[in-house]
């Protein structure tokens, strides 16, 4: 097995590219918003793959089945490749895809929003970008918290004073 100072050494030319990518990226104003406001995938991708090429630097982002212990599932592989060297390194997410996943309602348009959210998610991740608004674990329900107004009545018969 390879020591990881010989892995990481293996990769400095992608981990450069990398980096000098991070330097360069703009902004991305979060454009949609529905529990959270977020950056969608296609705006995502329309401002960093420039740099990212530029740079030396192609992802892909591909559909696999992996075995887990609650058996074969869905994932995607998001891989950064440096274009010259073959360097490589990937970040894999399981996709939900079970009734359970989705409180029973599983449908293709509940499943989709699932598989894009995760390809999203995991190529910021491995590109070292915030894509949604950091809730702090919070997450926004339709159902907020809201305390009730309280009635106040004036007590008719003090024994106060």
């Amino acid at each position: 097995m390879e020591s990881p100072d010989l892995r990481f050494e293996r990769k400095i030319d992608l981990y450069e590219a990398l980096l000098k990518s991070q330097s360069e990226y703009p902004d991305i104003p979060k454009n949609r918003s529905g529990r959270f406001k977020y950056v969608d995938l296609d705006a995502l991708i329309k401002a960093v793959r420039p740099i990212l090429n530029k740079n030396g630097v192609y992802f892909e982002q591909d559909e696999v089945f992996v075995e887990t212990s609650e058996g074969i599932r869905l994932a995607i592989i998001t891989r950064l490749i440096h274009s010259k060297t073959g360097q490589a390194t990937e970040f894999t997410s399981l996709v939900p895809t079970r009734e359970e996943d989705f409180n029973g309602k599983v449908t293709p348009q509940v499943y989709g929003s699932a598989y894009t959210y995760f390809k999203r998610y995991s190529l910021g991740s491995k590109l070292g970008i915030c894509t949604d608004d950091d809730t702090d674990g919070v997450t926004p329900d339709k159902h907020s918290y809201a305390p009730k107004k309280q009635e106040y009545k004036t007590p008719t018969n003090s024994n106060f004073f």
